[in-house]
């Protein structure tokens, strides 16, 4: 699993850079644009991880990668759980990259506000309009959805690969998007609510701690579903 896991790291690394200078500057127009930090963490931290298994997948397919890949000391069982792993990282990475690019804005912003005769906007994304807490919610809320997304579209492009599986994803993210928010709806802007203002009977804390626990169950199901699924595949 740590071969696979150094191999797409490896192989995407030069995507990753220029993803992450794309994200910082999409993070500064959405910030003064929107005149809140909230949103920042959010973005990056779903982002970067659901570009970088969509990369990573369609780096599968060029010049054979894949089949080649499978003639080397790596199982198909460790092919997944490394693809996985990786993803639950820059995930965690995102996370952090997008908290620091959030409180990085905030001390551009309290550089400038002595200077800008009070600009609203400039005060708008100082900290003390931006609560730590809210930040950190939003963008914990940017990683369990790229995880859920990943969970969705890495079965089927482990089954089917990149070119087939894109002809089905868009249908099968928009079902799930639609059943889950039809039936859940009501529920997770609750969820999101309390996490991001602690306006729960429960403790923010504890509202995160099980919304991770629940996702990664599900991205764990995701994952044996893919093992499975990819041991079927014939390439």
């Amino acid at each position: 699993m740590k071969a696979m896991i150094f191999s797409d790291l490896i192989t995407m690394r030069r995507s990753l850079v220029q993803l992450v200078g794309i994200m910082a500057a999409i993070a500064c127009l959405l910030a003064f644009g929107m005149e809140t930090l909230v949103p920042v963490a959010a973005c990056v931290a779903v982002m970067i991880p659901v570009m970088y298994v969509f990369t990573a997948m369609a780096y599968d397919e060029l010049n054979g990668w894949e089949k080649f890949r499978l003639a080397l000391p790596l199982s198909r069982s460790n092919v997944v759980a490394g693809r996985y792993a990786g993803m639950l990282l820059v995930c965690a990475a995102a996370l952090v990259l997008g908290l620091a690019l959030t409180l990085t804005i905030a001390g551009v912003a309290e550089a400038l506000s002595g200077g800008m005769g009070g600009n609203p906007k400039v005060a708008a994304l100082l900290l003390a309009n931006n609560p730590p807490q809210a930040l950190l919610a939003a963008g914990m809320l940017g990683a369990l959805t790229a995880l859920v997304m990943g969970a969705v579209v890495l079965p089927l492009t482990m089954r089917f690969g990149m070119t087939k599986g894109a002809r089905v994803m868009p249908l099968v993210l928009v079902f799930v998007a639609v059943v889950v928010m039809g039936v859940f709806g009501d529920a997770l802007n609750g969820f999101a609510e309390a996490l991001l203002h602690g306006d729960a009977g429960v403790s923010p804390v504890a509202l995160g701690v099980g919304a991770v626990a629940a996702v990664l169950a599900v991205y764990a199901a995701s994952a044996a579903l893919a093992t499975r699924l990819y041991r079927t595949r014939e390439l």
